[in-house]
């Protein structure tokens, strides 16, 4: 049986889960105070159920990058990711009007359940000329924590509605030209102490 988790939900800026004394995620939807790192909602820490925080935030090399979070590198010649924009030919380039936000609209649902604790949440994704583009409906969820094997699980599902007049075109670096650097979606800034660590999956390491 799953370990019991409980929510706490700190209004105008964040909602806690925890297991036991140890906070397993702090799901942030305060707005950012950097426009150019592209505001939008993240979950930082992320933590094992012993308490070792497996994300990084704002690391210098890319301070947009801020624990798990979603996010759309390329759409529509918008940047929903944060910081430089590749362009073709011309490399990285730092063009402020491209970034856009993803606007917090409010939550649905936010409570716990025994072994699972789950909100579900309101946004609107903002071009950076204000004009609204996606209205998002994103539900996260914790659960299935069990302290004997050491793990818990975390599910992010979501829903995107184009409200534009012109349809939506998702891409990345490589779409516009660059090569193996297909990144966009939901993203996972571990911490630098992961350096060198070892990647289990199912075969094993």
């Amino acid at each position: 049986m799953s370990a019991p988790l409980t929510v706490t939900h700190v209004h105008g800026d964040r909602i806690s889960v925890a297991c036991g004394d140890v906070e397993l995620m702090a799901y942030v939807y305060r707005p950012d105070p950097e426009p150019y790192e592209s505001r939008k909602p993240y979950a930082h820490p992320l933590r094992t159920l012993a308490g070792h925080t497996v994300t990084g935030y704002r690391p210098n090399d890319h301070r947009w990058h801020k624990g798990l979070q979603l996010t759309a590198s390329h759409l529509s010649h918008q940047n929903f990711w944060g910081g430089n924009s590749y362009i073709h030919g011309r490399g990285y380039r730092r063009i402020p009007e491209r970034v856009g936000s993803m606007r917090h609209d409010g939550f649905d649902r936010v409570g716990a359940d025994g072994g699972r604790a789950s909100f579900t949440e309101r946004l609107t994704w903002v071009a950076h000329g204000g004009e609204e583009w996606v209205r998002e409906a994103r539900t996260v969820s914790a659960h299935s924590a069990d302290p004997q094997a050491g793990c818990w699980a975390l599910d992010w599902s979501t829903r995107l509605t184009n409200i534009r007049t012109e349809p939506l075109e998702f891409g990345s670096p490589t779409t516009a030209g660059r090569e193996m650097a297909g990144y966009t979606g939901l993203h996972w800034r571990g911490p630098r102490d992961l350096t060198g660590g070892d990647v289990l999956g199912p075969g094993g390491r």
